[in-house]
């Protein structure tokens, strides 16, 4: 079989093949298109019909009588799809729906004895058998496309016959294959006349190749060109000639290698001079591990003799200091890879020098960069490694400084962080607990004492200054306010947390209280033990929910010596020590040294913020406790909070006294953004006699004093408000009227504080949220030193 016959059975069956695979391909990417377009157009019907059955599910729920007229509006709802969908006139394209018992809720009759539907079968296939609430798949020569309507239990199906999702892809395929045919058809025409022009100048070309091989140099192939035959042949032409070039050359290369002998001699005796003078510390080892080489360099770093180490029959793969240091498997990787390879080492000199016998020239460790280098002869075998060490210990120490400075600056950093986040916060904050406050304090004074509503008035006005106090919290933990200590009793804090966590944790978690009745005070703020006491508690309950576990919580006094508890810095003393464990998923080895670190967490998205434990760190460390966890992998974890015990304290008798509440018939002018701040202290004001007008937009409040500024005996501003501050509001308002007492109201501000507001001339400072009483005195105080300082009076 001719060169020229095999080149166009080649190029035709390429041309088939890639024929058949581009419609192939053509093929499939239509077929993917139209279930992809059908897909999409099938889902937006469906998703029109579960819109509408939506709405007459809300109307239903908003009858309130869901199971009474259940019926009737799947009845309507049916109805109105049945006249929509079924009018059309393409009776091949339609919905149905098939309820949770697997019966056809709505079918179109006009096909019902067209369609064959084994209704067990298509149940099977798609509906109830699967999880998932949407799909598609073809059955019977149809394809159907279904999403679920869980309000009803119903699931809705549009089909449609495959022959008509599919007819444009046969259209197109029919055109494609004819294309193709042509396509192909010309090709080969094109081919076999490329063919003819390549296969004439290589049939010239051998016959010329064969004299050449039998030895006959000055024939020549008459062939001329520039293309890449034309060249081959003048290529052939010129290999004559340059056979006898090959035997001057040859001779030449003899001269040139023994001068390139001469040059290695003399190269090997520099390398010689430069291993032995250079101020790196060398040596080369042979494949079985014994030394074979060492420069001075090495013998000073080491403390050995060269004379000694070469007798001894020193092996590094016995060597104990190489050994301890771990390089034993870098090198062995050398040896074995024949790779180059670089590491950092600790390396005990007394032992380097014990394992050689010799005396030690120097003692103690030294940190090492090594650089291996294996050395391979002609053949690609080894022959031996070289390493070279580099004592960086100074840079290792500089280094190490500098990762502890980076570590105490990205911890300043996340506290910054935190402190941004607490002010962010606050003032919107308070802006919400100061109505609940409020207004269940007015709860309280118009219900009657001994009634359950009174009771849960009471319960809202606890939880709402439990949240004031919390953010107090927040702003003191990130040094923006101040909190004061006080004697707190651990097990009264303790008992209100477990009350609190008790009603949110499920019954089958089961939580063991082993807390000393009669345990000692400590110097603390309440609020911020109520808060370590929860993020352990929470904390807990997260590690064992999934396992239904148990919570232990233990509270009682100890006794600590110095030292010992491990890495603490707590003093010999009398103690107490709140003790918080589980027994669930445990923490690993790998992060237990990150959990006291800000945002933190090995909880999922939604689950936790990375706060609460460094949260509880710090208010530990600021109370001058510590804390310290205890656990394994998959055994649970303990948390052991120490917080120093007081000497002696004499508890104060509580005072049952009410104190009474001021009243006043003065005139106030109150300006707050929030309506439910402002309606919250209004009507605390009216209650108490004082005539009130209330604002909420502060130019607005400006305006109404400007024409009128004697009518008002006291301002009452929010701080933080649109357009014009608290603050701005209070200068400009006394430079209308210097006499004009003014109370400012904050949630939180940067820009004011108690000291700030007095020098620009207001009278009274209030930090919300704030309780009835408070407010009741401030703004008698203020009203009467005005009165008092007011020389017209």
């Amino acid at each position: 079989m001719t060169i020229k016959f095999k080149l166009l059975l080649l190029i035709i069956g390429t041309l088939i093949l890639a024929t058949i695979f581009i419609l192939t391909a053509v093929n499939k990417q239509f077929v993917m298109a139209i279930d992809k377009n059908q897909h999409a157009l099938y889902n937006e019907r469906i998703d029109n019909i579960l819109g509408q059955l939506d709405g007459y599910e809300e109307r239903l729920k908003m009858t309130g009588q869901v199971e009474a007229y259940s019926d009737g509006f799947k009845e309507s709802a049916i109805k109105a799809l049945q006249k929509t969908y079924y009018q059309q006139q393409n009776k091949n394209i339609f919905p149905f729906i098939i309820n949770h018992d697997e019966e056809f809720v709505m079918f179109p009759n006009f096909l019902a004895g067209n369609l064959s539907l084994a209704k067990s079968d298509l149940v099977s296939k798609m509906l109830f058998s699967s999880i998932e609430k949407s799909g598609s798949f073809e059955f019977k020569k149809r394809w159907f496309s279904y999403k679920r309507f869980d309000s009803w239990n119903w699931v809705v199906v549009y089909t449609v016959p495959l022959e008509i999702k599919y007819s444009e892809v046969q259209k197109l395929s029919r055109i494609l294959i004819l294309i193709m045919i042509v396509i192909t058809a010309l090709s080969i025409i094109i081919m076999w006349l490329a063919v003819i022009r390549i296969t004439k100048p290589i049939e010239v070309l051998t016959k010329g190749t064969r004299a050449i091989a039998a030895g006959n140099y000055s024939s020549v192939i008459d062939m001329t060109g520039s293309d890449e035959m034309g060249k081959l042949a003048g290529d052939f032409n010129q290999m004559a000639e340059a056979v006898n070039k090959k035997i001057v050359a040859l001779n030449r290369e003899i001269d040139e290698r023994q001068r390139a002998e001469e040059a290695l001699r003399k190269s090997e005796l520099l390398f010689s001079q430069m291993f032995e003078q250079s101020s790196t510390s060398m040596c080369f080892y042979k494949p079985d591990g014994t030394i074979s080489r060492v420069n001075n360099e090495f013998c000073k770093m080491f403390g050995v003799k060269e004379k000694v180490i070469m007798s001894a029959g020193y092996n590094i793969f016995s060597d104990q200091a190489a050994i301890d240091a771990g390089i034993i498997p870098l090198v062995r990787e050398i040896f074995d890879k024949k790779k180059r390879k670089n590491w950092e080492i600790d390396y005990n000199i007394d032992s380097a020098s014990d394992s050689t016998k010799t005396p030690t020239l120097k003692t103690g460790k030294i940190f090492l960069q090594v650089f291996g280098h294996p050395v391979l002869n002609r053949n690609g075998d080894l022959e031996s490694v070289v390493l070279q060490h580099y004592d960086i210990s100074k840079r290792k120490q500089a280094k190490a400084e500098k990762k502890k400075l980076e570590a105490r600056l990205q911890q300043a950093q996340k506290m910054e962080s935190i402190g941004t986040l607490a002010g962010g916060i606050a003032h919107d904050f308070n802006n919400l607990l100061f109505p609940i406050i409020g207004f269940s304090e007015m709860l309280k004074e118009d219900l009657p004492p001994d009634s359950p509503e009174y009771e849960s008035a009471q319960e809202i006005f606890n939880a709402g200054k439990r949240g004031g106090a919390l953010v107090k919290q927040i702003l003191a933990f990130s040094r923006q306010s101040d909190h004061k200590l006080q004697p707190v009793r651990v097990q009264k804090i303790l008992k209100e947390v477990l009350k609190l966590t008790r009603s949110s944790i499920p019954t089958d978690i089961r939580i063991d209280q082993n807390i000393q009745k009669d345990c000692g005070l400590v110097m603390a703020e309440p609020t911020q033990l109520h808060q370590v006491a929860m993020n352990l508690i929470t904390n807990a309950y997260h590690a064992v929910e999934k396992t239904s576990g148990e919570i232990s919580i233990q509270l009682k006094e100890i006794i600590i010596d110095a030292g010992e508890l491990k890495d603490s810095s707590l003093q010999s003393g009398r103690y107490v020590m709140l003790s918080v464990s589980d027994n669930g998923i445990g923490i690993s080895r790998r992060v237990i040294n990150n959990i006291f670190d800000p945002y933190f967490t090995t909880k999922k998205k939604g689950k936790g913020t990375g706060l609460g434990l460094s949260v509880v760190f710090g208010i530990v460390k600021e109370h001058k406790g510590d804390i310290k966890v205890y656990s394994e992998e998959g055994k649970g974890a303990t948390f052991n909070v120490y917080l120093p015990l007081m000497e002696k304290f004499v508890e104060a008798v509580a005072n049952d006294q009410v104190s009474v509440l001021q009243n006043g018939t003065e005139s106030l002018l109150l300006v707050d953004d929030e309506k439910s701040v402002v309606r919250l202290e209004k009507q605390i004001l009216e209650r108490l006699g004082y005539k009130v007008s209330a604002q909420l937009s502060s130019i607005e409040a400006l305006e109404i004093f400007k024409a009128n500024p004697d009518d008002y005996d006291l301002v009452i501003t929010d701080m933080t408000m649109p357009n014009m501050t608290g603050d701005k509001l209070a200068k400009e308002i006394l430079s209308i009227r210097s006499n004009i007492s003014i109370i400012i109201c904050t949630g939180f501000s940067e820009r004011i504080n108690k000291v700030q507001a007095e020098a620009i001339g207001v009278k009274g400072f209030l930090m919300k949220p704030v309780v009835k009483s408070e407010m009741a005195h401030m703004v008698r105080k203020v009203l009467d030193e005005g009165k008092n300082s007011d020389p017209e009076l």
